[in-house]
C-alpha cells in the first residue's frame, strides 16, 4: 500500500492542475465529514492547509525530477524515490497529514467542481509566494 501511496503523491502533484482522479481506490472507507447530500466538507482552512501542503509537494517533486530522468540505474532511481518519499512524507506531517489522508482530501475536492477550483486557485497562490 505504501508504494501506492507514494507514486499517487507523485502522480497527483504532477497532475496538477487537474488533481488527478485516479486515487478513488484509497476512498472506500473516507474519513472527511460528508454534508447533506453526499457532499463531503472540507473547511477553508482545511483547504489552505491542503494548498500549502500540494505547492511545497509540488516543489520537491520538481526538485527531484531532473535528477531522475538523468538516472538509468534502478537503484539510484529507488534511492532517490525514496528520499523524495521522506521528504514529503515530514512535509505532510507538518501539515498533520498522512499521506492517506491527503490523498482522500484530493479525492473529496476533486469530486466537487466547486471545491477543486478554489482549491486549484489557492494552490496557485501558494506556489506564487514560494517563487517570490
Amino acid at each position: 500500500m505504501k508504494k501506492v501511496i507514494r507514486w499517487n503523491l507523485v502522480f497527483l502533484v504532477v497532475g496538477l492542475p487537474a488533481l488527478w482522479p485516479a486515487i478513488e481506490t484509497l476512498a472506500e472507507q473516507p474519513s472527511l465529514q460528508l454534508q447533506s447530500g453526499g457532499k463531503t466538507y472540507i473547511s477553508d482552512r482545511e483547504l489552505r492547509t491542503f494548498a500549502k501542503a500540494y505547492a511545497e509537494i509540488y516543489g520537491i517533486v520538481a526538485a527531484y525530477e531532473p535528477s531522475l530522468k538523468a538516472r538509468r540505474d534502478p537503484k539510484q532511481v529507488e534511492r532517490i524515490m525514496q528520499e523524495a518519499e521522506q521528504q514529503i512524507e515530514k512535509l505532510l506531517e507538518a501539515h498533520a497529514f498522512t499521506a492517506d489522508s491527503f490523498l482522500k482530501t484530493a479525492m473529496a475536492i476533486n469530486a466537487d467542481d466547486e471545491l477543486r477550483q478554489k482549491t486549484v486557485a489557492m494552490i496557485n497562490e501558494e506556489r506564487k509566494k514560494a517563487r517570490t
